[in-house]
């Protein structure tokens, strides 16, 4: 029979892609043999929450006239988002070990980068997309966060929050040398976009000057969203504007990275 002149082009397809699912294999087995920080890095946002929550009910309740709010409803998801941010420090030491052992420079010789790229973006989206799972799990069961009207707006949120934090991710790997300047980037950049965003003090008790440069962290438009979400019963629609916005900080941490790609800069495991 003849062979369709489509089959080598399916072909390729196929092998790409279990080459970019053989990374994501890769890389979540690897995540795993780490599973103790993992599940303490998860344990962390909880003890927040609770330390918090009545300081956020308080404020809804007083400041922003919502009387049956308890606080976890903008506690929860907001430390949320922040540590989607904080926890790719851990991923950046994975990343770096990979590159001060020589695995990546092994893998990447049998692939293309944008492959290897895809995989590790899959992996730390499944990453995040888990610890993001974890900590609103147990807030409804331990906090009582009440669940949404809406599961589509809430997981639309959840998706684009991981998007812009995936993307930044990859910009302070790009842009750093040793696991040192990681944790420093992630953990410091993640911080300071929680504070900005009103996730660890409420936004409404901000000082002016700081809810005027707010707009500039994906933590801000993120927990915005999800206040619509828990607060007002807001669907798909009603956030679109910050699913948008998180998009846009996704696209612009994704070009920035790129803009600093060089996989033949020399890096250390620690400190340089």
């Amino acid at each position: 029979p003849a062979t369709s002149p489509r089959a080598p082009e399916r072909t390729h397809m196929n092998q790409k892609f279990r080459r970019i699912l053989l990374i994501t294999r890769l890389t979540l087995r690897l995540e795993l043999s780490m599973i103790v920080p993992l599940l303490t890095l998860a344990a962390v946002p909880l003890v927040i929450m609770s330390l918090l929550r009545d300081t956020f009910a308080a404020s809804l309740h007083i400041v922003e006239g919502y009387g049956q709010a308890n606080g976890a409803e903008v506690i929860v998801p907001g430390q949320a988002a922040t540590f989607a941010f904080i926890s790719m420090s851990h991923l950046g030491v994975l990343h770096f070990g990979d590159q001060t052992w020589g695995t990546s420079d092994r893998v990447r010789s049998c692939m293309r980068p944008s492959e290897f790229v895809l995989g590790r973006t899959l992996a730390w989206a499944v990453h995040c997309f888990v610890l993001l799972a974890m900590l609103v799990g147990g807030a409804h069961l331990v906090l009582g966060l009440p669940l949404p009207a809406s599961h589509l707006a809430l997981l639309c949120l959840v998706l684009a929050t991981i998007s812009a934090a995936i993307g930044f991710a990859w910009m302070v790997f790009n842009l750093s040398r040793s696991t040192a300047v990681v944790d420093a980037g992630c953990i410091g950049g993640g911080l300071v976009m929680s504070v900005l965003g009103g996730a660890i003090i409420p936004y409404a008790l901000l000082p002016d000057l700081v809810q005027d440069l707010s707009p500039i962290s994906p933590v801000y438009w993120a927990l915005r969203g999800f206040r619509k979400v828990f607060l007002d019963d807001a669907g798909l629609s009603a956030v679109g504007s910050e699913l948008g916005v998180l998009a846009c900080f996704a696209v612009l941490f994704g070009i920035l990275a790129t803009l600093c790609w060089n996989p033949e800069r020399a890096v250390t495991g620690f400190a340089k």
